[in-house]
């Protein structure tokens, strides 16, 4: 379904009537659909639009969208958002992956968007044709940029046709001398004296002399709108004085004709185009409610070739030939006195209003000017953005409202930040105008005890959307503030509205806060509490999108706890959750939990498509929670298999980290493979530096970076104060329940006792660690460690999991936890085979899985070079021998 905030009669070819046949430009046309882009660039008055439209009806067999342009459409992410909408008239399966991307509150880079789309067309197997019109509205240097990333990978099924009255910036000389573009312009879109005489007589009723047409189409040049005004004015004014007063000395003629034009209509009429002349689109009901005229029909004024160009084919909406609008327009304001035409652009907005159509609404307000209208609509429907992921262009709205009348409207201004703070913002401005209106800080909510309830809650929201700013550094979390705030929560009901939300809504925000703020504290066991109630409160409100991050963080937790079955549970639970196509951050969470859970667990194949399904997802959503940990965890993949200057530049990926506790960690791998090469000098740098730091916090990021300066001392000799380190972590994590780093602590420290000869505490050491360790199949944490481990493991000979460790690190590929499909498939193989006997195309397997498209193409190629087949029906049939799948 269309969003509301997208006009629809945007998406619809123009009607053509009063047209002749030009097949000589059908030519061209057909020639051009060969290449990649077909350019029609005139100045206006030349009939580009209705010789495409016209075109197009003769071709119904094709499939041609439309998409027709104006002003408004210089938002990057809107321009995009309009082109997947054209598309999707046509066929509804496309798009739909990036259109749900570019409706997200914080959209990822726009060439990762328009690569999807091109993906989504690359498996379409029908040919489609595009058709923008007046694309010289287009003045945004970033839409021509990422157009032109469009037409230098567009598909080979897939033509654009761009009309305008002037040349885009799109590479054009480029396309012309390699040939990717055929050119239509002035000099071939101008009528002939043939298609000028037959216009005239058969479109507009004219019997002329040859010497008059032929006059006529001299002093034009040809040029289409002229000789249509010309042949208006004719029709009511004798031919022979007409031709004496019309020299056509003058190429642009315009003024002349639109005088002539509106001379030979009744005051009535004239009235009417001129006032309706405002309307970027209009109906009969519009047009009465800024006219009060009942017996104007557009559809009349259509018939009689009065510039006027339906929208639509139930002939609902029509619009002015685009240079008859322009003349109408200034003959207005030279016409009508200001307050006038200002009371026209307000009518037209209050109708706009009341049919829905919101953003025509506040355009025609901002025509006025009228700050305060566009306010009060912003103000009253602003829940719209919301629900349609508009958030951008609300921003960009709401940044046009002056100063002075924000501070009146504190429902739009919560809004407002809501709405920065998703899209990765600082909301303070937004929030000091709320301030400023209640006359008094936000903190005073905890405080003030004379406040009522409603000043007391609104606050409150000021403060919960003011804290949301530090929750992507959990070192930052204000936990005090947090509590104080949930206190207050205690005492207010669901229904109490606050400002933009209600209490009952912003609960489980709160509650899912605090859940974060125990994490990063350490204490799990109230972290997993308040997640599950996210979960619960989430499930009820239908918050997916908390719902699936709460769920995200539980996995987490159980892996810290050592619950590794229980986190692959938790994770599949959040990916059942999802429904098919979506992509959004959450689903990169799920996918650097499960990653965690097989490189643990050895299996690397697994792991490697997880991590790189995140990364794909979270550079999509330039989300550094999912970016971080995946990018490290093929790191320490490629690590594993030896390739350390591979590992080290997957690192590198990462240097634009914003987070600070994000940078250390990355740092610290780094560091410690470089120590592990021999250079020793940045370690010692890093650890003098950074150590006193690492010691004073308490968050699981901390600790993993703290077991890695644990391991880099004893890399580069600082044995006995790197075995210190590790025991330290061991016993502290221990006491808070985090399992998972109690086990790779105790191993660290077993191989620092083993350096200092201390071999029966190193070998009482590992002992614990394997006891820890054998219940949920641990693996990397003892690989990771490398040979000094296996040696220690060997004199561990009575020890059955030790022994199985050590048969695992001499043959990696001989371990017991790899899922049970003959060790012929991976795991996410299996996955994709069960779907392609299905008969899903690889789009379709992408947006069940939620993995990128070259990702299924990998995966099949693997299955392919696996199976020693060569396509899909093969491959079927040896993994139904095999027992792989079912047979249907």
């Amino acid at each position: 379904m269309l969003s509301p905030l997208l006009i629809s009669t945007k998406l619809v070819q123009p009607i053509t009537t009063g047209v002749i046949p030009r097949p000589r430009l059908y030519g061209l046309l057909d020639t051009g659909v060969a290449q990649p882009l077909t350019l029609i660039s005139a100045p206006p008055g030349f009939g580009k639009t209705m010789l495409v439209a016209d075109w197009s009806y003769a071709h119904r067999q094709k499939d041609i969208a439309w998409l027709s342009l104006d002003e408004s459409d210089n938002q990057l992410f809107g321009f995009w958002r309009y082109f997947i909408s054209a598309l999707r008239r046509l066929h509804p399966e496309l798009g739909n992956i990036a259109l749900e991307l570019l409706s997200v509150p914080s959209p990822p880079a726009i060439e990762q968007v328009v690569a999807t789309l091109i993906n989504d067309l690359v498996e379409f197997s029908k040919e489609l044709i595009l058709v923008l019109d007046d694309y010289h509205q287009i003045q945004s240097l970033e839409i021509h940029n990422s157009l032109a990333f469009w037409l230098d990978h567009q598909p080979q099924n897939f033509h654009l046709i761009i009309l305008t009255r002037e040349d885009p910036p799109l590479g054009l000389a480029r396309r012309r001398a390699n040939r990717q573009m055929v050119e239509i312009r002035a000099t071939d879109l101008r009528f002939t004296l043939e298609e000028c005489e037959a216009f005239l007589y058969h479109v507009m009723g004219l019997q002329l002399t040859p010497q008059q047409v032929s006059l006529l189409e001299q002093a034009t040049e040809g040029w289409i709108v002229g000789i249509q005004m010309a042949a208006l004015s004719l029709q009511k004014s004798d031919a022979h004085a007409f031709f004496e007063a019309f020299s056509g000395r003058d190429r642009y003629i315009a003024d002349y004709l639109i005088e002539e034009v509106l001379q030979v209509q009744s005051e009535k009429v004239r009235n009417f185009l001129l006032k309706t002349s405002i309307l970027d689109r209009m109906s009969d009901s519009l047009c009465t409610a800024l006219t009060g005229e009942t017996d104007i029909s557009l559809a009349d004024l259509e018939r009689t070739n009065l510039f006027v160009i339906a929208l639509d084919t139930n002939c609902t909406w029509y619009r002015y030939h685009h240079l008859f609008a322009d003349l109408l327009r200034q003959r207005l304001v030279a016409t009508f006195p200001a307050e006038e035409i200002a009371l026209l652009r307000r009518t037209a907005s209050i109708w706009c209003e009341s049919t829905g159509d919101i953003l025509q609404a506040i355009r025609y307000a901002q025509q006025i000017p009228d700050a305060e209208r566009v306010t009060h609509l912003l103000d009253r429907h602003v829940v719209l953005f919301f629900y349609q992921n508009e958030l951008p262009q609300l921003v960009t709205l709401a940044r046009t409202l002056p100063q002075e009348i924000r501070t009146h409207y504190p429902h739009l201004c919560m809004a407002i930040a809501w709405a920065v703070v998703a899209l990765y913002q600082n909301p303070q401005e937004w929030l000091a105008e709320i301030e400023r209106f209640f006359g008094q800080c936000a903190e005073a909510a905890l405080s003030d005890l004379s406040l009522d309830q409603n000043r007391r809650s609104a606050l409150l929201e000021v403060l919960i959307a003011r804290l949301q700013s530090s929750l992507h550094d959990f070192t930052a979390i204000p936990q005090d503030t947090l509590r104080a705030i949930y206190a207050q929560f205690e005492h207010l009901p669901d229904d109490q509205v606050c400002l933009f939300n209600t209490v009952g809504n912003l609960r489980p925000v709160l509650i899912y806060n605090l859940g974060l703020a125990e994490e990063a504290n350490g204490n799990l066991a109230q972290a997993v509490k308040h997640f599950r109630e996210t979960v619960s409160l989430s499930r009820r409100l239908q918050n997916f999108h908390l719902l699936h991050f709460a769920l995200g963080h539980l996995g987490n937790l159980e892996i810290t706890q050592s619950h590794l079955q229980a986190a692959r549970r938790t994770f599949e639970e959040a990916l059942s959750e999802l429904q098919a196509g979506s992509v959004s951050p959450y689903v990169c969470v799920t996918q650097v939990g499960l990653g965690d859970l097989h490189y643990e667990w050895g299996n690397l194949t697994e792991a490697e498509q997880y991590y790189r399904e995140a990364v794909h997802v979270a550079r999509l959503w330039n989300h550094w929670d999912s970016m971080v940990p995946a990018l490290c965890g093929l790191a320490r993949i490629r690590h594993r298999q030896g390739d350390t200057r591979a590992a080290l530049d997957l690192l590198s990926e990462l240097e634009s980290v914003p987070f600070a506790s994000m940078r250390l960690s990355i740092e610290a791998l780094r560091v410690l493979w470089q120590a592990q090469r021999g250079e020793c000098h940045p370690a010692e740098a890093w650890l003098t530096t950074n150590l006193p730091t690492l010691k004073a916090q308490v968050s699981l990021t901390a600790e993993a970076t703290m077991l890695d300066a644990a391991r880099l001392m004893l890399c580069i000799g600082q044995v006995e104060t790197g075995t210190q380190l590790a025991q330290q972590l061991a016993e502290t994590s221990f006491s808070r329940g985090h399992i998972r780093i109690t086990i790779q602590a105790r191993v660290v420290q077993a191989r620092g006792l083993s350096l200092q000869g201390l071999e029966p505490e190193a070998l009482s050491t590992l002992s614990e660690a394997l006891k820890l360790a054998e219940p949920e199949h641990y693996l990397s944490s003892f690989l990771d460690e490398g040979e000094p481990l296996s040696a220690l493991l060997a004199k561990l000979n009575t020890n059955p999991y030790a022994l199985q460790l050590l048969v695992v690190m001499r043959n990696p590929m001989e371990h017991p936890y790899k899922r049970e499909t003959g060790g012929l498939l991976t795991e996410r193989e299996i996955d994709v085979l069960h779907l392609v006997s299905e008969g899903l195309t690889n789009q379709q397997i992408a947006s069940h899985l939620v993995i990128s498209l070259p990702t299924v193409k990998t995966h099949i190629s693997n299955i392919y070079n696996k199976l020693g087949v060569e396509n899909r029906t093969q491959a079927i049939k040896r993994a139904q021998d095999l027992g792989l799948i079912p047979r249907s």
